[in-house]
């Protein structure tokens, strides 16, 4: 039925899909919520509670929706009405999940490696990020980077899906001039990958993709710093991946998405989150 409503709406056929989220009380919440925003209703009246079982998809469910209506150029006040709820209802649902995946033991975040969540919000997640981008909405798209930057936290993903997010995050973070928090990120970065630069992997394709990593770090702090320690650790840092390239013939790294559920989370970005 979902599917239908978005079909709808893609030819702006607005009042049918209206009608359809209306007759169905089974659909996913968020629909619920746009047929609110619909009839006139503003964002901070709209009851955003949400089951913790229906978390996931309504994540989903919220970008599909938003990006639908977006694309087909709806009412563009309700359409900034909807916007604001729908990233409440996905920052707040995401803070859920990731507050499930660990339990904070005197200070020491311990991470769930038994608890699950789907791979496919990150892809979600950045699907709207891209959208939000391409309509030049920066702080939404820095909030998101935010969100999926936790969310990845939570997953126990390799660690250059970590720092893949989290970099994102810090460049979003600076183009809408938050720099104290960027350079923070940039720092974690440094904190948990320097060690990529100094140590040998059986896997040179994941040293790689940690090493550019730390290279964008490096160059993040010292846009936002100045340091002048970084055009050194810079220059070290481009001989080791050199080096590494040669011995690998991998000449430019790709970042994977294969799901792995094994890493645990950084205790520094908890600090950058305020944990």
């Amino acid at each position: 039925m979902t599917n239908k409503i978005l079909d709808l709406i893609d030819i702006r056929n607005y009042p049918d899909a209206y009608e359809l989220a209306n007759l169905h009380g089974t659909l996913p919440k968020i629909y619920n919520v746009w047929t609110q925003i619909f009839d006139g209703q503003k964002f901070e009246n709209i009851d955003r509670s949400i089951k913790f079982n229906d978390i996931e998809i309504e994540i989903i469910e919220s970008i599909k929706l938003y990006i639908h209506l977006s694309k087909s150029n709806w009412d563009k006040e309700l359409l900034s009405e909807f916007r604001k709820v729908a990233k409440m209802i996905i920052a707040e649902t995401s803070s859920e999940l990731r507050n499930a995946s660990r339990t904070n033991i005197n200070g020491q975040i311990i991470q769930h490696n038994d608890f699950y969540i789907n791979p496919e919000i990150r892809n979600y997640l950045q699907e709207l990020i891209e959208h939000f981008d391409k309509k030049e909405l920066h702080e939404s798209k820095a909030d998101l980077a935010r969100v999926k930057a936790q969310i990845t936290l939570s997953m126990n993903l390799k660690k250059h899906f970590v720092g893949s997010d989290m970099i994102q995050y810090g460049k979003f973070y600076e183009n809408v001039k938050q720099y104290e928090e960027s350079t923070q990120i940039y720092y974690g970065i440094i904190h948990d990958f320097e060690q990529a630069s100094n140590i040998s992997y059986d896997d040179k394709k994941e040293q790689l993709l940690e090493l550019d990593l730390l290279k964008q770090a490096y160059e993040g702090v010292f846009r936002l710093t100045k340091s002048t320690d970084i055009p050194q650790k810079l220059n070290k840092l481009n001989l080791v991946i050199s080096k590494l390239q040669n011995q690998t013939e991998i000449k430019q790294p790709i970042i994977e998405t294969t799901y792995n559920h094994s890493n645990r989370e950084k205790s520094w970005f908890n600090k950058v989150f305020g944990e």
